[in-house]
């Protein structure tokens, strides 16, 4: 009965956080404070009970594109007094009631401006992008680059309203075909860059399914650095501790499914609102490519440049650690996974 209700539910709360993402957009004011804390509740609520972890928290990140003229009364937060930047505060602190996260690197980016980038981030877990949109989106607003088996249900209003990048499905059409819209993709990305935009992508294209983050033939990282605009700009964002989490493949071996992501996001939401939840500590770092490195890239081939990027995203590899939701439980070092190998598509 009760897992009938929530999902009877989940519609409304979901229909519920639409609505306030539409009275951002439309320009009405939340009046107070109170009502603004409630809207990042709601929307939170929505992103953990009503879709699959691994898309859903992105949900309160599809806010944070949208600049509403709300002023706190209180003072202004140290990001800005904007409603993303109270969301982006808010999700920030909702993930550390689990994820002990540590950024290193992101001042010096700041430092140096905070447009015409490129992020390249390591991928060990279907949470990693929400921790990272998390510490970025309040300061550069990266559009981030999305698989189109992604793209499907609510999780598709998410990414609209982040206004990320659809990779074509292989699946569904030619290869010629694919391999033409995908280098229109890649020339809009460029111009998105160009014009001062950020963007944000895991070069694997994929969840990695072993110790080591694998880039292999993947095409699309090494073609935006050999044709980087002027002014461009490539940092590589590091996440070391999550592998091994349940969101990994290196807990199981397999893919994390949807309805264990989901048990773990509920079980998760429960621990933060008690306040009970064993962290585990996750390391992000930034660290920006050297200009003299990209113009030293711009001139090799598509194995070379992936060869630098495996390289410095590999530096340090993660153990396969186990870290239980509850407090009082060991941690402990699992062995590492025997995964099949995949066939990677350029």
């Amino acid at each position: 009965m009760r897992s009938a209700s929530v999902r009877a539910a989940r519609p409304a709360v979901f229909a519920r956080a639409c609505r306030l993402v539409k009275q951002t957009e439309s320009g009405v004011l939340v009046r107070t404070q109170i009502k603004t804390l409630t809207a990042a509740v709601v929307l939170t609520l929505a992103v953990l009970l009503s879709i699959p972890a691994h898309a859903s928290t992105l949900l309160c990140e599809s806010v944070f594109s949208n600049e509403a003229a709300v002023e706190v009364s209180t003072g202004p937060l140290e990001t800005t007094s904007t409603l993303k930047g109270r969301l982006s505060s808010f999700v920030r602190w909702l993930i550390s009631r689990r994820y002990d996260v540590q950024v290193t690197g992101i001042k010096e980016i700041l430092e140096k401006g905070d447009k015409q980038i490129v992020f390249l981030f390591e991928h060990p877990a279907f949470i990693d992008p929400v921790i990272l949109m998390s510490q970025t989106t309040d300061r550069f607003s990266p559009r981030p680059v999305v698989a189109a088996t992604q793209n499907q249900g609510p999780a598709k209003y998410i990414f609209a309203k982040l206004r990320a990048f659809i990779v074509p499905d292989g699946r569904s059409v030619e290869r010629s075909v694919r391999a033409q819209a995908i280098l229109d993709l890649n020339n809009e990305i460029l111009s998105e860059v160009s014009s001062g935009g950020n963007v944000a992508l895991a070069p694997a294209g994929q969840l990695k399914r072993t110790q080591v983050d694998e880039i292999r033939t993947k095409a699309m990282a090494a073609y935006l650095i050999q044709n980087l605009p002027a002014g461009g700009r490539v940092v590589i964002v590091t996440n070391k501790g999550l592998w091994g989490s349940a969101f990994s493949y290196g807990a199981t071996g397999r893919a994390p499914t949807p309805l264990k992501s989901h048990a773990v996001s509920s079980r998760a939401l429960g621990g933060a609102i008690l306040g009970n939840l064993q962290r585990r500590s996750v390391a992000l770092n930034f660290e920006e490519i050297s200009a003299d490195q990209l113009a030293a890239l711009r001139t090799q081939d598509r194995l070379t440049i992936n060869e630098f990027l495996s390289s410095r995203i590999n530096r340090t590899l993660s153990p396969n650690l186990y870290v239980p939701l509850d407090v009082g439980r060991s941690s402990k070092i699992l062995p590492e996974p025997i995964v099949p190998p995949k066939t990677s598509r350029p």
